[in-house]
């Protein structure tokens, strides 16, 4: 279970407290500027907060941080990739249905990531975060990038998880 008590980071216009039980879906909802990217990277410890955060009854104060994220994994709405091609940021070995199921062609791991758009980068962003088998995923805005087709892809998955 993950409990959230009066988590308030910078740029958030109101303390957020909620509580969410194993395989629940949460949709953080609010207009633009309002903090909802704030509360996610509080969430997985990325930005400074107050309140606190309760991970199956250990509180985000007493864990390291980045034992904290393997267990609450971020995903940004503008991937990152530090290496030059996918594969070379990848944490497993490749789920290549998963990818497929994303849209994704195995072939783009072994591709420069310029080549990819955002829309393609940001299933692979999304396909290496459910790689990692992290409990929770802090998505944010997972589909701002995708045309519809891709968005109803990306959204089947993520209800079979």
């Amino acid at each position: 279970m993950l409990e959230v008590q009066s988590v308030q980071a910078p740029g958030m216009r109101h303390s957020v407290s909620f509580t969410a039980a194993a395989g629940e879906l949460i949709w953080v909802r609010g207009p633009s500027g309002s903090g909802k990217s704030r509360l996610l990277r509080a969430l997985a410890d990325l930005d400074p907060h107050t309140g606190e955060v309760i991970w199956r009854g250990q509180a985000q104060s007493t864990v390291l941080p980045q034992l904290w994220r393997r267990q609450l994994c971020y995903v940004a709405p503008e991937s990152a990739w530090w290496m030059e091609t996918p594969r070379a940021a990848w944490p497993t070995p490749v789920d290549e249905a998963l990818l497929e199921a994303l849209g994704c062609a195995p072939a783009w791991l072994d591709e420069p990531v310029s080549c990819r758009s955002s829309g393609q980068l940001q299933r692979l962003a999304l396909a290496r975060a459910l790689a990692l088998n992290s409990p929770v995923l802090l998505l944010d805005e997972p589909t701002s990038h995708l045309d519809d087709a891709s968005r109803d892809r990306v959204e089947a998955v993520l209800r079979q998880r």
